[in-house]
């Protein structure tokens, strides 16, 4: 791990997140977590969307065009599977997973390390260092592994026609797609993933500044700003704590 690593130890699969949420008046509506019925829709949206790329190759192998790939026997049919996974898992923004190479993972001492594309013209860039949890690990593996046939460049995501990264706006056709199967709110964007991700890491108490650093913000101004609604009742509890501990000193003299 390199020095400095922040340790990320809360799996958001494993936390469900609230179906309520406090939102200030200066709040966007959109900076918030996920309910656990939209969490499921997605994870619906995905599995029919993968099913119907499937349907749709095997329907064009059959007419005309048995040139193509089979893609029945992949785990990931379509590269916006494992696109919307990362995303899931790391809260990354989209522009960042696109630019994201093989060798910023390192699977051996389990981290992604890389400088979001937002800070590569600062003087000193914010360098991201996310722990790799074993469910990614699995899903990048397996993505891995499922292309190593191919001739693609470096980059994790690549774009067949191209030999390059695909273009900044490739995922929302598929994600316009995956909500349209899933019977998904339509105003859920796929930023909406990172919103989640920073909500969850909020509601769960992590250190302000840990959250920063694992989005790759320089501060926690952002994330204050933003996401500070939703410290109101860890800050509610602290204070009933401090009356409680008064109560009683009183009452002991």
């Amino acid at each position: 791990m390199i020095k400095g690593a922040v340790v990320l130890t809360i799996s958001l699969r494993e936390i469900a997140p609230e179906a309520t949420f406090l939102m200030s008046k200066n709040n966007n509506p959109k900076r918030r977590l996920l309910e656990q019925t939209e969490l499921s829709q997605i994870q619906q949206g995905i599995e029919r969307f993968s099913a119907q790329v499937v349907k749709q190759r095997c329907n064009s192998r059959l007419h005309g065009k048995a040139h193509l790939a089979d893609l029945s026997g992949l785990i990931y049919p379509h590269w916006f599977i494992p696109f919307t996974h990362i995303a899931m898992h790391t809260g990354m923004r989209p522009g960042d997973i696109y630019e994201l190479l093989w060798e910023n993972i390192d699977f051996k001492n389990q981290f992604i390390q890389f400088i979001p594309k937002k800070t590569q013209h600062h003087a000193s860039p914010v360098e991201v260092c996310l722990p790799l949890t074993e469910g990614l690990q699995q899903v990048l593996l397996a993505w891995k592994k499922q292309n190593s046939n191919s001739h693609s460049s470096d980059f994790v995501f690549t774009n067949p026609k191209t030999n390059n990264r695909f273009s900044r706006t490739a995922h929302k056709k598929p994600w316009n797609r995956i909500k349209q199967l899933a019977e998904l709110n339509m105003d859920i964007d796929f930023y909406s993933l990172r919103h989640h991700f920073i909500s969850h890491l909020v509601k769960a108490g992590l250190p302000l500044f840990t959250i920063a650093k694992l989005v790759g913000h320089k501060s926690t101004k952002m994330i204050e700003n933003h996401y500070g609604h939703l410290c109101h009742q860890e800050a509610q509890t602290a204070l009933e704590m401090i009356e409680m501990s008064l109560t009683l000193n009183k009452q002991i003299r």
